[in-house]
C-alpha cells in the first residue's frame, strides 16, 4: 500500500530573533494528520527496521482523550508488512482500545501519560526561520536540546505553536538506537475533527478487559 501524506514543500530562510523565546504549548484540543519515520537497530543487531507511520490524530487533553488511524508499514530483516490501526487511547481510565470495525481489543496503559502538547521544557530556542513561499510562508521557531539519552528538536509556528516538525535520535532505555523524523499537515487547533470522535463503538463495551497481542 502506497503511504502518500502532502507534506509542506520547505524552502528555509535564517532569520533573526531579538527577542528571549520559551517554550510554547499547542491548544488542549486539536487535530492534524502527520508522516513519522523511524529507523531502530536494537544492541547487538547489524540489520535496522525501518517504519512509516501515516496517520490523522485528534486530541482533548482536559479529557484526556486522543483518537489516532493510520498505516504503519515496516521493513526489516523479515520483509515487508503493512498494518492499518484505529484506536482510541482514555487517559482518564488508562485504557487504549483498539478495533477494525468488528473486533476490539483493550489494553492498560502503563507507566504512560498524555502528551500536553507542549515543546519539552529543556529544549532552549535555536532561531526563528520562514518555511515555504508566498501564501504558504510560515514563520517557525526552532528549538533544540536533550531529555534523557535522546537528543531533540522541534518546529513550531510563532504565532500559536502549532507543531510543524520534529526529529529525535539517541538510546532508548533496553540500548536500541533509535534516528526519527516527523512532519505535521492539516493542523487545527482549539476543536477535533467531529463531535463523536472519541466515542468506544459499542463492540468494545460487551465485557472486561482484554488484554492481548
Amino acid at each position: 500500500m502506497s503511504l502518500t501524506l502532502q507534506l509542506i514543500a520547505v524552502c528555509v530562510v535564517v532569520g533573526t530573533t531579538f527577542a528571549a523565546e520559551h517554550p510554547c504549548c499547542i491548544s488542549k484540543k486539536f487535530f492534524a494528520k502527520g508522516l513519522i519515520v523511524t529507523a531502530t537497530l536494537k544492541s547487538g543487531s547489524s540489520i535496522p527496521t525501518m517504519s512509516q507511520n501515516a496517520f490523522a490524530v485528534d486530541q482533548d487533553y482536559d479529557r484526556k482523550l486522543q483518537a489516532v488511524n493510520g498505516t504503519v508499514t515496516t521493513e526489516n530483516e523479515h520483509g515487508e508488512f503493512v498494518n492499518y490501526y484505529q484506536v482510541i487511547r482514555d487517559f482518564h481510565n488508562m485504557k487504549t482500545y483498539n478495533f477494525n470495525g468488528t473486533h476490539c481489543h483493550i489494553y492498560p496503559i502503563v507507566g504512560e501519560e498524555l502528551p500536553d502538547g507542549c515543546v519539552p521544557k529543556t529544549l532552549a530556542h535555536s532561531g526563528t526561520y520562514t518555511m515555504g513561499s508566498g501564501d504558504q510562508t510560515m514563520h517557525i521557531n526552532g528549538w533544540y536540546g536533550k531529555v534523557g539519552n535522546e537528543t531533540l528538536t522541534y518546529a513550531t509556528t510563532v504565532n500559536d505553536c502549532t507543531l510543524v516538525s520534529f526529529t529525535r535520535f539517541g538510546t532508548l532505555p533496553d540500548g536500541t538506537k533509535i534516528t526519527e523524523s516527523a512532519q505535521f499537515v492539516d493542523v487545527v487547533q482549539y476543536t477535533n475533527s467531529y463531535d463523536s470522535v472519541f466515542n468506544i463503538p459499542n463492540y468494545c463495551n460487551t465485557g472486561g478487559m482484554a488484554v492481548g497481542k
